[in-house]
């Protein structure tokens, strides 16, 4: 899955986030409308995951949650980010 053209300002927003607390891991959590679109949420989490990694956080910081799916009004095509102090 392709990254959103506009996620520059979320992303710089994570990374500003993830310097400030180097020790903290990164969660990613896709959410999916129905189990059809549970893969394309995985390839979102990775896509995130690799874009991460190209802008410098280390690999072993990130974890990649199982993709939900969700009866939630809000848009079911996103990835959650979440991050957990050691």
């Amino acid at each position: 899955a392709k990254l959103p053209s506009d996620l520059a300002a979320p992303l710089l927003k994570i990374l500003r986030a993830a310097a400030e607390a180097p020790l903290a891991r990164i969660r990613l959590n896709a959410k999916a409308r129905n189990a059809d679109e549970v893969e394309l949420g995985r390839e979102r989490e990775l896509a995130l995951a690799m874009a991460l990694v190209g802008a410098g956080i280390r690999q072993d910081r990130i974890l990649l949650e199982a993709p939900e799916i969700t009866a939630s009004p809000r848009p079911a095509h996103r990835v959650e980010v979440f991050l957990d102090d050691r």
